[in-house]
């Protein structure tokens, strides 16, 4: 995968996944889960967790 990105120009960043699904996609703030309910205060964005998980 690097290696296609990089004949694209488009570079790639690798992140630890633990806790990567606590911030907000919206502004980075880390969130609140409850069950599937995860709430952002900073922001007050709140989304089910496993939609806000696939962006």
């Amino acid at each position: 995968m690097t290696s296609k990105t990089k004949l694209a120009g488009v570079s790639v960043l690798a992140l630890e996944p633990a806790y990567t699904g606590q911030s907000c996609s919206c502004g980075g703030c880390l969130g609140l889960r409850r069950g599937k309910v995860i709430r952002y205060v900073a922001c007050r964005h709140g989304a089910d967790a496993d939609q806000h998980a696939v962006r």
